[in-house]
């Protein structure tokens, strides 16, 4: 009977728009104590926003040479344990904000916080050098990140269709996420 007791107590509390509940599981997400850098695998060039940010633009492109500028290419991956299996949210050190995108599959880096899909991306091994990074929501097909440089700046970061081909590989140094 008590147990019956606080589940409807905790529907109602949970119902009324009252976030912290004694008991209740809390979200933990977490990002890696260290700076990576994710490196296009056909082209050899970092992932960055505008370096810029002209009028606030924070379009993410795969141009920034290794060793130049690093400040402005360092990424963090952040994880929640309720999330999807290899679902991050990818934190920029530049602009301070989260990757995003929008629904012409361009990718950003100027969510100020995780609201939902959009902010999060499936990150995982294909072999023992290279990396793929999946658009989370788009649950019809797989999107997957790659520059395409015929669209707007060279080497702009977007989310396509796959199928999945050598475009669409990176790097990603240091290769553990949460390190």
């Amino acid at each position: 009977m008590r147990r019956l007791l606080r589940a409807a107590v905790v529907a109602v509390l949970v119902g009324g728009g009252v976030v912290s509940v004694p008991g209740a599981a809390v979200a933990a997400t977490t990002c890696s104590r260290s700076w990576h850098f994710i490196t296009h695998g056909e082209t050899g060039l970092n992932v960055r926003p505008d370096p810029l940010m002209y009028q606030g633009n924070t379009t993410l492109y795969a141009d920034g040479v290794p060793g130049d500028d690093t400040w402005n290419q360092q990424f963090m991956f952040c994880r929640d344990p309720g999330w999807g299996t290899d679902h991050y949210a990818i934190y920029s050190n530049l602009t301070g904000r989260y990757w995003s995108y929008g629904t012409n599959g361009v990718l950003y880096a100027g969510a100020e916080g995780i609201h939902g899909t959009q902010q999060l991306f499936q990150v995982w091994k294909y072999d023992s050098t290279w990396w793929v990074i999946r658009a989370v929501g788009f649950p019809f097909y797989a999107r997957y990140a790659h520059p395409n440089p015929t669209r707007g700046w060279s080497n702009q970061m977007e989310a396509v269709a796959g199928p999945l081909n050598g475009t669409m590989l990176f790097r990603i140094t240091p290769s553990d996420l949460m390190s």
